[in-house]
């Protein structure tokens, strides 16, 4: 394996990341917009991107196990594969029963996806630079999510949604290309259950083979955000287009910026510091905002003020989340640490948007912003409650001086 980085194997997993991830953005992006085409009421959204996080969450700890143990190029090869039958049936399904179904499934492939790329991602990267490397790594969704959004609604033709549905087809397409050409696994054979008990921090045994202890606490933090930016990611669409703003494209695009730069200064910095602490609390901190501006939001400087500050909240704390979770498993329990950081993303999708559908029926869409002030809040204050006080010497010591 390349002591560097930006390897070959490095550079392949990135770029199949964000083919496969924008194609996903587009469809996230236009479906509601779809969905409102059709004239189908916004709690259905909600419930039909609550039943695709439900799926992922069923899917994630079983795809985590999978790529430990039967290999992450497998796991990933069936998740775009489903994603890319999916987005076929979009072009051919195009009525409410099949869509709620077709974006559930999607929630399969999504949950294997997003596992093994990421375990593939730390197993490339030479053990030295794990933590910068997965800073970088994270670029990708940025760089995805102003891609997919910008390309599926530029290929809206009026009521002709068909041409963004074949758009995410071609790009699933280069990335189980891609991610076939990736050689490094056959010198990486799956750690059998034993030997994962004997150099893990606790029994890798019944349930816990699933999921990694030492990713709980982070997790549940990223949980939090999430049910917040499930209110963004999900209704954001149809809110601007309500308030009169019609260039939505711009918010996406500031959002991914303000992920990229995000992505980059904390990856190069949070090796300094003992703890995650004050990442965590800038995320939180700056997603409250962003929630605020959204309430308040009555134009499109609005909009992008509240753009900016998504953009980093999101993109602190997924870099600092899955940074400290992966740099903080064995490399034989990559995939569970993965599935388990994963899975905090499946349930906040899960129930976010099906409640935040039903808030939206009932108050409209700017109220649910007001609403969705207080998480950020709680984020910030049990990050203090687990990272505020020195840790004790039992406590996990990962790779550099990053506590979990």
């Amino acid at each position: 394996m390349s002591n560097k980085i930006f390897n070959v194997n490095f550079n392949k997993i990135c770029l199949a990341s964000i083919a496969m991830m924008s194609a996903n953005q587009m469809i996230m992006v236009v479906f509601p917009l779809y969905i409102r085409d059709l004239g189908i009421a916004s709690s259905f959204l909600g419930g039909v991107m609550a039943l695709s996080a439900f799926f992922a969450m069923l899917a994630r700890p079983v795809s985590g196990y999978l790529a430990d143990k039967k290999g992450r190029q497998i796991v990933m090869y069936i998740g775009i594969g489903i994603m890319l039958a999916g987005a076929v049936g979009m072009v051919f399904l195009p009525f409410m029963i099949a869509l709620a179904l077709i974006r559930g499934f999607h929630g399969f492939g999504i949950a294997a996806t997003t596992t093994g790329q990421m375990a593939i991602a730390t197993d490339v990267l030479p053990e030295k630079e794990v933590k910068r490397g997965l800073s970088y790594f994270g670029v990708c969704f940025p760089i995805a999510g102003a891609i997919g959004p910008s390309i599926g609604l530029a290929l809206i033709f009026g009521s002709n949604f068909m041409p963004v549905w074949l758009g995410s087809v071609v790009l699933f397409a280069v990335a189980i290309i891609i991610v076939a050409t990736l050689k490094y696994e056959r010198k990486l054979p799956a750690a059998p259950d034993e030997v994962i008990t004997q150099n893990s921090n606790h029994n890798a045994t019944g349930i816990w083979r699933y999921f990694e202890k030492s990713a709980l606490r982070p997790s549940i933090i990223f949980f939090i955000m999430t049910l917040a930016n499930a209110g963004v990611v999900v209704f954001l669409p149809v809110y601007a287009v309500d308030i009169g703003i019609e260039n939505i494209g711009i918010f996406f695009i500031l959002q991914s910026g303000a992920m990229f730069l995000s992505n980059v200064v904390v990856g190069n910095t949070i090796h300094r510091f003992k703890s995650p602490l004050l990442f965590l609390m800038i995320s939180t901190i700056s997603l409250a905002f962003a929630m605020f501006t959204l309430f308040m939001t009555t134009d499109i400087v609005t909009l992008a003020i509240a753009a900016i500050l998504c953009g980093i909240g999101v993109g602190v704390s997924t870099v600092t989340v899955s940074t400290v979770v992966m740099a903080g498993a064995q490399p034989e329990r990559r995939g569970a640490a993965s599935g388990t950081f994963q899975l905090s993303l499946d349930v906040g999708f899960c129930i976010g948007p099906f409640i935040w559908g039903l808030v939206v029926s009932a108050l409209g869409y700017r109220y649910l912003y007001g609403l969705l002030i207080p998480f950020p809040i709680v984020a910030a204050v049990i990050s203090l409650l687990f990272y505020a006080r020195k840790r004790k010497s039992s406590d996990i010591q990962v790779e550099g001086n990053v506590k979990l």
